[in-house]
């Protein structure tokens, strides 16, 4: 019911949130679509002729110093109109990303969307699949994590072949995220500087 939904908002908001760190196979059959790799920094040059939404141009902007950790992954359809994407944060050493440690080694899906009109119709599936390729070819274990209340990208990873590796924790204060707990095995991190992401 609506009141249930909002208190669960609220709880989310200000002083808890359920995660789930997910692990993808090395490969998949979910390729449906035209998946393109390309640099952040570089993409008019490799999408010649496509027309770039604004929030995918603000995403690449925020990346271009450090365009080999974001490798980005683009779905055209066949006129060439974007249809989703999604970033890998691939560290060259331990980095902080959205409340959690990433070792050398793994790379994070971070940053996924699919346009509204191309919903329902596997680009979420194409664009892992690259991933997934991506990833096995440099030897790199592929993992995301998903919000628990975002259950409709639970479902995509699940079908796409992954796993719960870990659950994880965020605790707030007033919103501001304090900690991050994960489990099997069971880490507590406080959340300073660097850390912290507002999520």
């Amino acid at each position: 019911d609506i009141s249930t939904k909002k208190f669960a908002r609220y709880v989310e908001r200000w002083l808890l949130k359920q995660r789930y760190i997910v692990e993808y196979p090395q490969q998949s059959d979910g390729r449906r679509h035209t998946v393109v790799k390309c640099s952040p920094v570089d993409l008019a040059k490799e999408l010649p002729g496509v027309e770039l939404p604004g929030r995918l141009l603000r995403l690449a902007g925020q990346r271009v110093e450090c365009t080999d950790e974001f490798p980005l992954f683009v779905a055209l359809n066949g006129d060439r109109r974007v249809m989703g994407y999604s970033f890998l944060f691939v560290p060259r050493e331990v980095s902080w990303h959205d409340c959690l440690p990433v070792p050398v080694g793994e790379a994070r899906e971070t940053s996924s969307w699919v346009e509204e009109e191309f919903r329902g119709y596997g680009v979420r599936g194409s664009l892992l699949a690259d991933q997934m390729a991506y990833c096995a070819a440099r030897g790199l274990r592929f993992t995301a994590v998903i919000e628990g209340s975002n259950r409709s990208s639970f479902r995509s990873s699940v079908k796409s072949g992954a796993w719960v590796r870990q659950r994880n924790l965020l605790i707030k204060i007033l919103g501001r995220n304090v900690m991050s707990v994960t489990t099997s095995p069971l880490h507590v991190y406080v959340l300073i500087g660097p850390r912290r992401a507002h999520r």
